[in-house]
């Protein structure tokens, strides 16, 4: 009978050391995916993981900029991505002003910004690796792209 309960004992602690291990790995799994989502910053915002540097913005002469920045992230090997916004002058850039972000290659000249018109900009960049948001249009200017390579080319627009 003492054995018994000891080999019951035993088999009960088996389970609770495997519950313990299950649970601490997916607790890790959280806790690492938790940090890489805080890095990824998809608005380009300053973090403890990422900073930016600013891409000189360029007027309509009517009141509408193109703006843009980079953001690097320090985690997981890095990344960097570029913001690229059309706003009033005075307004920031924020999600609602974002028409374009893509992840560049190391190396690579930032995007040019260049008005045909007061309703119409061209954004133009080399080769990239990946684009994960380009609008047709916003505040009421039409925008015409000009992208070099795209690594991992996406569909439609996002």
């Amino acid at each position: 009978m003492l054995i018994k309960s000891r080999i019951e004992a035993i088999a009960n602690l088996r389970r609770v050391a495997h519950l313990v291990l299950v649970l601490a790995f997916f607790w890790l799994a959280y806790w690492i995916y938790g940090r890489w989502q805080n890095s990824v910053d998809p608005q380009g915002e300053v973090n403890g993981y990422c900073f930016q540097d600013p891409i000189p913005a360029a007027g309509n002469g009517h009141g509408l900029v193109v703006s843009g920045h980079y953001t690097y992230c320090d985690v997981f090997g890095g990344s960097s991505a570029v913001y690229v916004h059309i706003r009033r002058a005075d307004e920031p850039e924020s999600k609602s002003t974002l028409v374009f972000r893509y992840f560049d290659f190391a190396g690579v000249s930032p995007p040019s910004f260049e008005w045909l018109d007061a309703f119409h900009v061209r954004i133009s960049v080399g080769p990239i690796a990946e684009v994960t948001k380009q609008l047709p249009n916003a505040q009421g200017v039409d925008i015409a792209y000009t992208l070099g390579p795209v690594g991992y080319p996406q569909r439609g627009v996002y």
